[in-house]
């Protein structure tokens, strides 16, 4: 087997007098799936569907915080189940896109009473609150 040499330093003054292709080698196994690699995150879960719509699942609610430039102003710093050691495992979302997740919003504000949320007549309360 060769392998190209484009992107492998050469001794040769120019890339125009090196070599093109390096080698033959020996293939000594095969690939590894990428499952088995150390220190490799699976890719995360599909979405769930509920009520037809596809949703993710919500392990917790972290923080919350008003933003009154945007047109949902509350928004909950949420974790995401199934991307652990992802750069997608935390993110922002609007308070109304956690329709589904009512008892979390509510366990959530029963450990932290004073973080910024909904009043009780409010829109971007779910329901079950």
């Amino acid at each position: 087997m060769f392998i190209l040499a484009k992107f492998i330093k050469s001794t040769w003054p120019t890339k125009k007098l090196s070599e093109k292709y390096l080698g033959p080698y020996e293939v000594v196994g095969k690939p590894v799936p990428l499952s088995n690699i150390p220190n490799r995150v699976n890719p995360p879960p599909p979405p769930l569907e509920i009520d037809g719509n596809l949703e993710f699942e919500v392990a917790q609610i972290l923080n919350s915080k008003f933003d009154h430039r945007r047109k949902e102003p509350l928004f909950y710093l949420i974790q995401w189940s199934g991307y652990e050691g992802t750069l997608d495992k935390y993110s922002w979302i609007p308070a109304t896109d956690l329709k589904n997740a009512a008892d979390l919003v509510s366990g959530y504000y029963s450990l932290y009473p004073k973080r910024p949320g909904p009043s009780h007549n409010s829109d971007y309360l779910p329901p079950n609150c």
